[in-house]
């Protein structure tokens, strides 16, 4: 995930916000997924991942509200 960090760094905040909410998502489902399977190295990595795109998140929209009307 990091290596995309750089390249979404520069998009507007709506997009990021779309992006982390998808990566939030995908790594939410791939937790439980692992974690009932009885994968926990796997379960704990995305939890990883799902901690560092909430706290993104966080970021956007604590510092400065998001404008959807962006154009």
């Amino acid at each position: 995930m990091w290596m995309f960090y750089e390249a979404w760094y520069g998009l507007s905040d709506c997009w990021a916000a779309m992006l982390w909410t998808g990566v939030l998502v995908v790594n939410s489902v791939q937790t439980w997924h692992y974690f009932w399977c009885g994968h926990l190295l796997f379960a704990i990595s995305a939890a990883l991942g799902v901690g560092i795109a909430a706290w993104e998140l966080w970021l956007l929209w604590a510092y400065e509200p998001i404008d959807l009307d962006e154009e």
